[in-house]
């Protein structure tokens, strides 16, 4: 007779990962840059700067919106980028 979570209670061996994961922070999906209702923008004068604002609101002094067709939705995904980056590959978009 085997205790072990690999064995026979693979559902224990499921929960041990999934409270591991919660406990240590760590997150299993993709964070929204935003919460509906706003819209993320970036600073102007630094590369790791940026805010969410309200879709109506005007962009804060020292802020900009990122390109129409570029605009990040999730943390690490695709377009989270600095557009005045020298090396954004959309830099053609940024007005």
């Amino acid at each position: 007779m085997t205790n072990s979570i690999h064995g026979r209670h693979p559902a224990r061996a499921v929960a041990v990962m999934v409270l591991f994961t919660a406990l240590s922070g760590c997150t299993l999906f993709q964070d929204d840059m935003c919460v509906e209702g706003e819209q993320p923008v970036y600073a102007l004068n630094h590369p790791n700067g940026g805010a969410c604002i309200a879709d109506e609101a005007p962009v804060p002094e020292g802020f900009a919106k990122y390109p129409e067709k570029r605009v990040p939705h999730k943390v690490g995904d695709q377009y989270d980028r600095w557009p005045l980056a020298e090396d954004y590959p959309w830099a053609d978009e940024v007005g």
